[in-house]
């Protein structure tokens, strides 16, 4: 799927940030709306060739700032402690406090003979 058909199908697109390089995109930041005054950031992406440069901090920025001219006044955004890009350390630097930590449950298991 292109990126125009892509954004055909989505909404809030006024509270993203996309990098492009060229053609490509770079990294990208989405946010939409949950609510009058809130808004949930679901996604922040930054393809390696981009990374370790301060692109995802300037996204995440970006798209924090156009929900604030949009009327936002609580954002939101998810990530997994363990992440090795350290993302926890990512959103605190653009701002984000840690809300709180939702426990996450992993089972080992065996091969299943048929």
């Amino acid at each position: 799927m292109d990126y125009d058909t892509y954004l055909a199908g989505v909404r809030d697109t006024e509270l993203w940030a996309v990098a492009w390089a060229g053609d490509e995109i770079a990294g990208l930041a989405t946010a939409e709306r949950t609510g009058s005054r809130s808004a949930d950031s679901p996604w922040v992406a930054v393809r390696p060739a981009y990374r370790r440069q301060g692109l995802a901090l300037a996204l995440v920025t970006r798209s924090l700032a156009a929900m604030r001219e949009h009327g936002v006044t609580y954002a939101a955004i998810r990530t997994v402690a363990e992440n090795p890009h350290r993302t926890v350390a990512l959103y605190e630097r653009a701002g984000y406090e840690v809300g709180r930590r939702m426990p996450r449950y992993r089972k080992p298991l065996t091969a299943v003979s048929a």
